[in-house]
């Protein structure tokens, strides 16, 4: 199980990946942080398009 301390430091631009859910495997950049719900929205690459998709924090991973 992951922490919120660990997972609180998103940041818009923060490149991530997606480790859970229908998007797993998918990359992506960070577009807007909402830490009250502890979701994210990410810009990823669907079929060449960028299309949003929202996560919670648990079911990304920031990628260097």
């Amino acid at each position: 199980v992951q922490t919120c301390a660990l997972r609180s430091h998103f940041q818009p631009g923060d490149h991530v990946r997606v480790i859970e859910g229908p998007f797993a495997n998918f990359t992506g950049s960070i577009q807007e942080v909402a830490p009250d719900q502890q979701k994210i929205r990410v810009l990823v690459s669907i079929f060449g398009r960028e299309t949003p998709v929202t996560l919670d924090y648990g079911h990304v991973e920031k990628t260097v």
